[in-house]
This record gives structure tokens, C-alpha cells and sequence, in this order.
């Protein structure tokens, strides 16, 4: 198989600017040169990137790969991942992967799936069945008993992603059922909140808490939590969770814990921002209504402040959000509309969003130095843009135009080269 050469590439690492005229050898499924001075063979395939830029495939931190049916009116009646059967619901999260590959996504963490669609996913995309991102799958969403959703006179036995337990031992139970099942993350619930206005109390104990880290640990895995208020951050962090969802009530405390600990943090920004109206001016429908917006629009204000506090202290940003949900559907490009909401309206530069999407990830799926860098050695997980994100960070939101080729394993599993630009 001839090696492929990318030459004359603007080259974004993941960690520096930009580094023009560069060119990239990819042999097999790896990487194996990076420099200035390299002369192609006869054989290889060269590909001329002039006036392109190459990055490591990106990533998101925040998957429901089978979120699409969700009715913001039925959420009083259905729970997420009961809306359709199961086979529908896979349907669903096949079509989400082809969206990421085509957004330029080679990696994701999901952040909770039902009917085991995440396992199933992450098996058929190993057994090459279908094309999708490297995947880690996570379980269904674990909380205690007294938080079910539907109104408690409705026969709801089909609790979709969710999963509802009493105590740290059935906690324990619940955690070694879903690893075996297939999960390499644990979800848990010790908050609602995040884009809605509740009451703050608590949906978890503390030993049940303690429990789901311990267990998750002690079998190889992690754990991430929905916590949007500022006292159950700061336990999740100080337990050991590995993985703060939203985080809404951050505050400088807990950066610092954070940052001391290594915790990930999704703050999932996007959903508040269209939800809101802020970057597009006007609140779409199903946005919310005028009771919900000044509690929602605190979440937002704390965390254009803070998230710029944390991305200076070292804590690990991921990108990632509730796509797929109906102002946010899964449609290619919208994963990276994200980064102009934090380039626009936290201060956070274009290139520190980029290294959130490779490094970060990179790190988060435990392949740190294999994926999410271009060097000598790495995984041959490459996208080639039209332009250069770090100059304008939003034309990676539109694939379609920008995306030229996205390769995987050294293998292209969206390619439009040949029609776009000179290939030799």
C-alpha cells in the first residue's frame, strides 16, 4: 500500500501555531514523518495541501449518539431513550456517527445511551460494520429512587437511560452491571439544573456517591456526573469523579481543585447560548420561557466568567454538548459551532478550543500521544480543512465547505481531494 504525503500543509498540532509548508507521512496506520525537508518517493500517494491546514482528528467529550426524537413536552411523560424502540434509537446513533466523521470528529466520549446502543456502537465500529469515531461507551444515567421524571401515576417501565437505585450497595450493583455490560465510563446524577430552573437539592447521597467512584475505580473505570450546583461539584471533585457535565455554579474553589486533581470539565455552553438567543439574537422555538430565563442566564453568566479562569488554571476543557436535542440537532458541522460560542463570549482563544478537541480528548480516551497531535509515531487520525481555524475558528462549523478529507487509522473515510484541489 503506497504511503500517502501531504505536502506544502499549514500544520496545527493541537499545541503551537500554525507551522507553515510542512510535510506529513502517513505509512500504514501511523504517522511516520514531520518536518520541512522531505522528499516524497515514486510510489507515493502526494497530496499538494497548499492553502490548507492539517490537525489531528477532533474530538467531543459529550456524545447521546441517539438523541433525535426528543420532545421537550413529553419529557413530564416519556424518558430519553423510550421515545422510540431500540432499533429505531441505533438507527439514529449510526447516522450521528457518519455526522462527526464528516464534521472531522475521529474521537467521542458518550455521556450516557440507552438499550446498551453505546456498546453496540462501540462493537460494530470496531468490527468495522459501519464507520464511526473511536468511541468509549458510557452507561445509562444512574440516580436514586424519588427522581423519576414521569408523573408517579403513570406506568413507566421503560425508564429509557435511566437507571434508579436505593444505597451504596445497589449504587455498587448498578456500576458492576453496566461495566459488564459494556460501559467504559459510569454516568451518575447528583444534580438536575443546566438549562432549566429547579430546586437545588440533591438526587444522590454522599455514600451512594462515594460508592459509584469507588466501584467505577476498582474495575478500571470512570465515572462522570451531571452536576450543575456549586456544593455538589465541589463533593463529585473532592470524591474522585472523573468528569464534571455542565458545572453551572463553578466557582474559583473548585477550578483549583480541579486543576489539582486532573478533573475533565464539559461545560456545555452551546445549548445555553442558543437556548438563550445570545450568539444568533433571537431564542428559538421550544427555547424558554420568561420564568426560566433569568435562572438559566445566571448558568451562563458564571460560566463566560469562569470558564476562562479554568482554561488559564490547567483545568482539562473538553468540547461537548446535549447535541441532538431539537434546537441542536445532530446535523453535520453543529458539534463545532461550540467553539466560536466560547471564542465569542468567554475570551478563550480560538487555538486553546482546538487543543480541547485533540489533546484534551486525546487524554480523556487515554491515548495520549496517539491521537490528537500530528507527530512522528501518532495514529494516523488527520483532517484537512480549506483555510485555517485558528485565523477563523467558525469554518469548521461548516463542513460541507471546509471539510476537504478526514482520515482515520490511515484510512480516508471522507475524502473530496480529487475534486477540490491537486492531488499528484
Amino acid at each position: 500500500m503506497p504511503r500517502t504525503v501531504f505536502t506544502h500543509a499549514t500544520v496545527l498540532d493541537g499545541e503551537h501555531p500554525a507551522q507553515r509548508d510542512l510535510t506529513v507521512v502517513v505509512d500504514g496506520r501511523r504517522i511516520v514523518e514531520v518536518g520541512q525537508r522531505v522528499e516524497p518517493r515514486a510510489d507515493d500517494d502526494v497530496v499538494d495541501l497548499t492553502g490548507r491546514t492539517l490537525l489531528p482528528g477532533l474530538g467531543t467529550g459529550h456524545l447521546h449518539a441517539e438523541f433525535h426524537h426528543i420532545d421537550m413536552s413529553l419529557l413530564e411523560h416519556v424518558y430519553g431513550g423510550a421515545e422510540r424502540p431500540a432499533g429505531v434509537l441505533m438507527a439514529v446513533a449510526i447516522n450521528t456517527c457518519r455526522n462527526l466523521l464528516e464534521s472531522g470528529y475521529t474521537m467521542a466520549v458518550s455521556a450516557a445511551s440507552s438499550n446498551d446502543i453505546d456498546a453496540c456502537l462501540k462493537m460494530s465500529i470496531a468490527e468495522g460494520l459501519i464507520d464511526g469515531p473511536r468511541l468509549l461507551a458510557c452507561s445509562p444515567h444512574i440516580e436514586a429512587t424519588g427522581n423519576e421524571r414521569p408523573h408517579w401515576w403513570y406506568d413507566s417501565r421503560n425508564t429509557g437511560m435511566q437507571v434508579f437505585i436505593d444505597g451504596p450497595e445497589e449504587m455498587r450493583k448498578a456500576v458492576r452491571t453496566q461495566v459488564r455490560r459494556g460501559a467504559d465510563w459510569i454516568k451518575i446524577l447528583p444534580t438536575g439544573g443546566h438549562g432549566i430552573t429547579e430546586p437545588h437539592f440533591r438526587r444522590l447521597s454522599h455514600d451512594e456517591l462515594v460508592a459509584a467512584v469507588e466501584t467505577a475505580h476498582d474495575l478500571g473505570k470512570r465515572v462522570r456526573a451531571h452536576a450543575s450546583w456549586r456544593e455538589l461539584i465541589a463533593e463529585c471533585v473532592d470524591a474522585g469523579v472523573d468528569l464534571i457535565d455542565h458545572g453551572d455554579e463553578v466557582d474559583e474553589r473548585i477550578i483549583e481543585a480541579m486543576a489539582a486533581r486532573g478533573t475533565f470539565w464539559v461545560p456545555s455552553m452551546r445549548v445555553l447560548d442558543v437556548a438563550l438567543g445570545i450568539s444568533e439574537g433571537v431564542v428559538p422555538d421550544g427555547g424558554l420561557d420568561a420564568e426560566m430565563t433569568k435562572g438559566v442566564r445566571d448558568e451562563w453568566d458564571n460560566l463566560a466568567k469562569m470558564v476562562p479562569v479554568a482554561n488559564e488554571a490547567g483545568v482539562k476543557i473538553l468540547p461537548g454538548d446535549d447535541y441532538g436535542v431539537p434546537i441542536v440537532a445532530h446535523v453535520p458541522g453543529i458539534y463545532s459551532t461550540e467553539f466560536s460560542t466560547y471564542v465569542n463570549h468567554t475570551g478563550v482563544g480560538a487555538l486553546d478550543t482546538l487543543r480541547w478537541a485533540t489533546r484534551h480528548m486525546a487524554e480523556l480516551m487515554q491515548l495520549k500521544g496517539e491521537v490528537g497531535t500530528i507527530a512522528p509515531d501518532a495514529l494516523a487520525d488527520v483532517l484537512v480543512v480549506d483555510g485555517d481555524p485558528s485565523a477563523d475558528i467558525s469554518i469548521l462549523a461548516d463542513p460541507a465547505r471546509s471539510v476537504v478529507a478526514v482520515m482515520k487509522d490511515g484510512i480516508f473515510v471522507v475524502n473530496r481531494l480529487d475534486a477540490s484541489g491537486p492531488r499528484r
